[in-house]
This record gives C-alpha cells, structure tokens and sequence, in this order.
C-alpha cells in the first residue's frame, strides 16, 4: 500500500522513512503527549488541524515527499 496524505498517521509512523520525513517537517507532532487520540485520523486531516502548527507549505512539502517514496 503507497503511502498518502489520506494515509492514517499509525502507518506513516510504522514506517522509519516516513517518520523521518514527518519529524523532519512537523518535529513536534510524532513526540506529541495525546498522539495516541491521532493515531487512527488520516494525515490530510492532522494537518489542517490548528494544534498541529503545520502550514500548507509544510503540508505541500510532506506530500511531496511521502509521494516520492512509492511505498
């Protein structure tokens, strides 16, 4: 299964690189004390959300990335 922006955020996590591009973009999030709460909600959802401090920049550049490791 590829990866997306409509993946759930527990297999972006099960996956070391795309872990590494999620810390490497939103640092914050993956460390976050109420991770668990979003562990089942899709990326393209986290995003948008206020708390997650991510812009549509950052957003944009997230996907770019996770596309590009066709997984």
């Amino acid at each position: 299964m590829a990866l997306t922006m409509e993946s759930k955020l527990k297999d972006i996590l099960a996956d070391p690189d795309a872990k590494a591009i999620l810390d490497d973009i939103i640092p914050h999030l993956s460390g976050h004390p109420a991770i668990k709460m979003a562990l089942g909600m899709k990326m393209s959802k986290i995003v948008k959300m206020p708390h997650s401090k991510c812009t549509p920049e950052k957003a944009k550049e997230f996907e770019d990335r996770i596309n590009a490791l066709g997984k």
